[in-house]
């Protein structure tokens, strides 16, 4: 398993954790759903900018 699907397998396992949609989660780092499935879905590749706003995000709840 890669750094990329270990990244994605977490998002989602915190995602659902924190009961969020990937919509609700998406609004919430200033994302597109969109982008969200795409990562958890090892479809994109991650900025480090992205990855403090994922961080943030949980950080926030």
């Amino acid at each position: 398993m890669d750094s990329k699907q270990i990244l994605s397998m977490n998002l989602k396992l915190y995602r659902e954790k924190y009961n969020l949609s990937q919509e609700k989660f998406a609004n919430k780092i200033s994302s597109s759903l969109v982008y969200v499935n795409q990562i958890e879905n090892c479809k994109r590749k991650l900025s480090l900018d992205m990855l403090d706003k994922i961080t943030d995000g949980f950080n926030r709840i």
